[in-house]
């Protein structure tokens, strides 16, 4: 792979590794504060980041909120589809 495809993949890595890191610390304040009083200068001090860089990676407050949601809706499927292969029903529980 050519030296840039290198940078892409890692800069790719570092991009989603912030997200990541956004989303838990947003999920931490959202439960300490609640949606409407979580700012995203809390979520940028708890994430060890600066709100621009935030929006960096989303555009708002109810951006970071969908995504938390997308993620969310993202791990139950993969659960239920594990269910759903599972011989055992009980086990997969």
């Amino acid at each position: 792979m050519p030296r840039s495809g290198h940078a892409a993949l890692r800069s790719a890595d570092q991009g989603a590794a912030f997200r990541k890191r956004i989303l838990a610390a947003a999920k931490k304040c959202f439960v300490e504060y609640g949606f409407y009083t979580a700012s995203m200068a809390s979520i940028a001090e708890t994430a060890e980041m600066s709100a621009g860089l935030i929006y960096r990676y989303f555009e708002s407050k109810d951006a970071i909120i969908l995504a938390i949601i997308e993620q969310q809706l993202h791990e139950n499927r993969a659960s239920i589809a594990r269910l759903q292969s599972s011989h055992d029903i009980v086990v997969g529980l």
